[in-house]
């Protein structure tokens, strides 16, 4: 019982991480080209992405976009409705695909409704952020569902 108990707590924590990473890696790819397009617009600030992807700059960007989006602001809001659709999930049974990915969508809407109201980290004016946010939210609850959503609420 309680071995079964630690292995599922175990999967749901990976498949949570796995899911922020892939999360991370939405938004990087939904916001490089608006990113360049604003660097061009303001004197050339940004060089283009497209001749990052290549190189040692690329996973340096990616990691910085990670890292804001698993520190602080975003990983707060986002943690809440998360934690919340994953619980509901195990304790109802919850195994539908649809759950996790509008649950995704709703926490990752959340935190850039939260960036944009409160701290202001990045620039709500950006062309596309708050969709590329939703959808990425989207892809990294169907992520979770692959990895754990799908078995919620059965025991090993």
């Amino acid at each position: 019982m309680i071995v079964d108990l630690f292995l599922r707590l175990t999967v749901i924590f990976i498949a949570f991480m796995v899911s922020i990473m892939v999360t991370a890696v939405m938004v990087f790819y939904t916001l490089r080209g608006p990113i360049a397009e604003m660097g061009r617009s303001a004197g050339g600030a940004v060089s283009d992405l497209d001749d990052l992807e290549s190189s040692f700059d690329a996973l340096m960007t990616l990691m910085e976009i990670f890292a804001s989006l698993i520190g602080g602001v975003t990983l707060t809001a986002a943690l809440v409705p998360a934690v919340l659709i994953i619980m509901a999930g195990e304790i109802m049974r919850l195994r539908s695909w649809m759950v996790y990915v509008l649950g995704g969508g709703v926490a990752m809407g959340l935190a850039a409704a939260v960036q944009g109201l409160n701290f202001h980290l990045i620039d709500l004016a950006l062309p596309g952020f708050a969709l590329s946010m939703v959808s990425s939210g989207f892809v990294g609850g169907g992520i979770y569902w692959l990895l754990a959503g799908r078995r919620a609420g059965i025991r090993f």
